[in-house]
């Protein structure tokens, strides 16, 4: 329908020779063709919208597979990691896991008409699915485990996905994990640094000055834990008394889990503060990292600009350490020191409007 609608439009355009608008017009059906060629068809007869969970697992956890299917095309699928989760494991009940997982995805998703599961739940939980959706969609989904040829067929399929992206998560994760021990070893710390907590102070001319706190888990983010901070001393750029506000406010909650590391964006000078307030607050046990940006190489008249490498100062060693810049370790430190500074010049940016 979008399509005949665009053409028509094309051709008036055409005709009233505004052939610009006429090309903006083509060039959309032409993406829009595109689209309509990617999307598998799975059932070209049907009218109905479908979801198809599918999962894969071992005692690594397990991963599950969402295929939405509307009007009988594949129009994508989102992969779900549970880590603590071994669906073979005799004490996990899957009706339980399975029934928990449906409930929790679909509080803020698109429910379908019918639900496709990879287990049969019985009909007694079926039946308290489907009126749960009932009553959130307002139209009736059906929820059932296929025994027929095309379900089964959509059901082996979301299998399949869910194994290549649970696959996909362990190489990945076992990347991190490289990283991580390169960053223990390299850092000398005296153990493997799982969380990982940044920060980064952002002002304008000394006025309305922020912090931000990131936080990375197995080298990636998790952003439940980010915090920002609107520094409440008024004396300006002073980045010291910035830096003592936010750790001692970050300090205060026991709640939080310590991090294996903490990471200050700044050089020598940034990383002494960090450390003073650490000594300050009793808290020398906290390893500490600063994180300075790549150095310009070379003098204003070379017809190119070379930059070193980032350098990552510690407490009490004069030269910095290095790592390699195609390495998973150095990835992971720089890409916690630049989420920081992004968090903390949105924060910043938002005041400021």
């Amino acid at each position: 329908k979008v399509v005949q609608e665009l053409t028509k439009k094309m051709l008036t355009a055409a005709h009233d020779e505004r052939f610009e608008v006429a090309a903006k017009i083509r060039d959309s059906i032409e993406a829009i063709k595109k689209i309509l060629e990617r999307q598998a068809v799975v059932n070209d007869t049907s009218e109905m919208d479908q979801d198809v969970i599918g999962f894969f697992g071992n005692e690594n956890g397990t991963l599950l597979e969402t295929i939405h299917i509307r009007q009988g095309r594949v129009i994508g699928n989102r992969p779900h990691f549970l880590p603590l989760l071994d669906p073979s494991s005799s004490s996990e009940d899957a009706r339980e896991w399975l029934t928990s997982f449906v409930n929790q995805y679909y509080e803020d998703n698109f429910i379908p008409d019918e639900l496709l599961l990879p287990l049969d739940l019985g009909r007694d939980l079926n039946q308290l699915l489907e009126a749960v959706l009932h009553e959130r969609s307002g139209h009736k989904t059906k929820v059932r485990f296929p025994t027929d040829n095309e379900g089964h067929r959509l059901l082996e399929m979301a299998n399949r996905n869910a194994e290549g992206h649970f696959k996909d998560h362990l190489s990945k994760s076992e990347e991190k994990k490289k990283g991580l021990k390169e960053i223990e070893a390299k850092l000398k710390l005296v153990k493997l640094p799982s969380r990982i907590e940044c920060y980064d102070i952002s002002h304008f001319q000394g006025q309305e000055t922020v912090a931000s706190q990131v936080v990375f888990e197995d080298g990636v983010p998790n952003k439940d834990q980010y915090r920002r901070y609107r520094i409440k001393h008024q004396s300006g750029n002073n980045d010291f008394l910035s830096m003592r506000e936010v750790l001692t406010r970050r300090f205060a909650h026991s709640e939080y889990d310590d991090p294996d590391l903490i990471v200050i964006d700044g050089g020598k000078g940034q990383l002494n503060i960090g450390v003073a307030v650490l000594k300050e607050l009793g808290r020398s046990d906290l390893p500490i990292v600063g994180l300075a940006k790549a150095r310009t190489l070379g003098e204003f008249h070379d017809s190119s600009v070379e930059s070193s490498e980032e350098r990552f100062f510690l407490p009490g060693r004069q030269n910095p350490v290095v790592f390699r810049s195609t390495s998973e370790a150095y990835r992971i430190l720089v890409g916690i020191r630049d989420e920081a500074h992004r968090f903390a010049l949105n924060y910043h940016r938002k005041l400021r409007e």
